[in-house]
């Protein structure tokens, strides 16, 4: 039977035997265990699932109780759904704010097409960097333009489709480097002066006592003799040819590759 405590005694009330026998038989029942709520298989009326039972005997209710509590308990604490692991806020405590912030390290993009957008708030510009299978380029004002300020490709620099120059390519364009140099005259017009190079443009000059001159050769440019002093103007495979060889004089060349 439950135990009845009664709760309504008096100042001028006197206590039984009967109220000593049922205190006396409570208080045992209790220590030994005997208590009939305890005792049940299934939690009594008004007894929520979960309650913390004295008893933890195998074959009593809250033995079942304790183990069903500890591992409801136990997902619970694990449902990272519901709760953040420490690891995420370690995250968290490192992460960037929305408002702004420091970030050290290695910023690591993976995706087919990695994009980065930004957007001036006052003039509402938008600028794009984008990787994609046309190199990196840089976008303006949207994903779907054609033409892009700068476009890095296969090495090459652009900007709007045009080819920007730079150190590292300079030499496509056969202009950067100049050889100098000069020769003596050896009585032989027409022989080659050979500098290691073909030029694109030699410019040359020469000045004897009070005789001076100076004239350009071209890859275009062939001139006839009019003497037979020189063959002709023109530039050959590693050099040019002599146009003027007067013995002893000393002629004075600029050849642009």
């Amino acid at each position: 039977m439950k135990f009845q405590p009664k709760t309504d005694w008096k100042y001028d009330d006197t206590p039984t035997e009967a109220d000593f026998n049922r205190i006396e038989q409570g208080i045992a029942d209790a220590l030994e265990g005997n208590d009939p709520i305890i005792q049940q298989e299934t939690p009594p009326d008004g007894v929520k699932e979960g309650r913390l039972w004295l008893d933890t005997s195998d074959d009593t209710y809250q033995g079942t109780v304790f183990e069903s509590l500890k591992g409801e308990i136990g997902a619970h604490l694990g449902d990272e759904v519901k709760h953040t692991t420490q690891a995420e806020k370690d995250k968290i405590t490192g992460a960037l704010q929305r408002s702004g912030g420091k970030m050290t390290g290695t910023l690591s993009i993976e995706n087919t097409a990695p994009i980065l957008e930004f957007s001036e708030t006052d003039t509402g510009k938008k600028f794009f960097l984008v990787v994609d299978g046309n190199g990196f380029n840089i976008r303006e004002n949207s994903l779907t333009e054609t033409s892009h300020p700068l476009v890095i490709k296969g090495g090459v620099l652009s900007s709007y489709g045009q080819t920007i120059l730079h150190a590292g390519n300079l030499a496509s364009l056969g202009v950067g480097k100049i050889i100098t140099g000069s020769y003596t005259g050896a009585g032989s017009p027409g022989r080659t002066i050979n500098i290691g190079v073909t030029p694109k443009l030699v410019y040359m000059e020469y000045l004897h006592e009070f005789t001076y001159g100076a004239f350009l050769i071209s890859p275009n440019l062939t001139v006839a003799l009019n003497s037979g002093y020189f063959t002709q103007y023109k530039i050959v495979g590693n050099g040019f040819l002599a146009p003027y060889d007067n013995t002893g004089w000393i002629y004075q060349y600029t050849a642009f590759i």
